[in-house]
C-alpha cells in the first residue's frame, strides 16, 4: 500500500507501455513537479465520469503506475512528459482532490501460477510479430525478425499485445483488470488476428484501386 498522485486520462496504460503527455494545467504541472522531487511515479487511471481537462473526474478503480523517464520544456509553460508503465494498482480510497487527486492504493504485482502451453505462447508471439510487420510496412518501415523483439515472458507479452491493439478504452480497461495471463493472451491473439486480416484486406483494396486508375 502507498499514497499515489493520480492523473485521470481518456486512455489506458499497461505495464511496460510508454505514454507521452503534454502537461499544461497548473494542477498537473504541480503534480509532475512533486513527482520529480520524490520517486517520479504517478498513477494513470481511465476516466469513468468527468473530463480530462478543466474539471473534476471520477477514475476507474484499477490503474497503472507510471514512472517518468523524461521531461522536456515546451513553449507556453507546457511540459512533454514521457513515462513507462510499471505495476497495476487498485484504488482503496481517494485522499484528496486539490490541487490534484491523491489516493491510497494497493500495488498489484501480478504473479501467475498458470501453466501456459508452448503452443499458446508461440501462437501469440507469431501473430503479434506478423501484426507488427504489417503495421511497419504500412508506414514504409521494415524489420527483419519482429518476433525477436517481443517480450519473452507471457505476462509481459500479454501487456505488450494489449497496449498494441486498437480497441475501445472500455475493452482495454477490461484487459488491464483481468487477473489471468492466459485469458489476456488468448483475447489479444484473437483480436490481433482479426485486425491483421482487416489490414491485409485494406492493403489489397488500396493496391487494386491504385492500379485501376492507371
Amino acid at each position: 500500500m502507498r499514497n499515489l498522485p493520480l492523473f485521470p486520462l481518456n486512455t489506458v496504460l499497461f505495464p511496460g507501455g510508454t505514454i507521452p503527455l503534454q502537461v499544461f494545467e497548473p494542477r498537473y504541472l504541480k503534480l509532475i513537479d512533486d513527482c520529480l522531487n520524490s520517486d517520479s511515479k504517478f498513477g494513470v487511471v481511465l476516466i469513468k465520469e468527468g473530463k480530462e481537462v478543466g474539471g473534476p473526474s471520477v477514475p476507474m478503480s484499477i490503474g497503472t503506475i507510471a514512472k517518468i523517464t523524461s521531461v522536456k520544456n515546451l513553449p507556453n509553460n507546457r511540459l512533454l512528459v514521457t513515462s513507462i508503465g510499471t505495476d497495476r494498482f487498485n484504488i482503496l480510497e481517494i485522499l484528496k482532490d486539490d490541487p490534484y487527486m491523491v489516493a491510497s492504493v494497493d500495488v498489484q504485482n501480478e504473479q501467475t501460477n498458470e501453466e501456459i502451453e508452448d503452443q499458446t505462447l508461440k501462437e501469440a508471439t507469431q501473430s503479434t510479430g506478423e501484426y507488427l510487420q504489417t503495421l511497419l510496412a504500412m508506414q514504409g518501415g521494415w524489420i527483419k525478425n519482429p518476433s525477436s523483439s517481443l517480450p519473452e515472458k507471457p505476462l509481459d507479452l500479454s501487456f505488450f499485445m494489449a497496449q498494441l491493439i486498437q480497441q475501445p478504452t472500455s475493452d482495454q480497461q477490461k484487459m488491464l483488470e483481468t487477473t489471468s495471463t492466459i485469458n489476456r493472451l488468448s483475447d489479444c491473439t484473437n483480436i490481433i488476428k482479426s485486425e491483421s486480416q482487416k489490414l491485409v484486406a485494406r492493403t489489397k483494396m488500396d493496391i487494386t484501386l491504385k492500379f485501376s486508375r492507371n
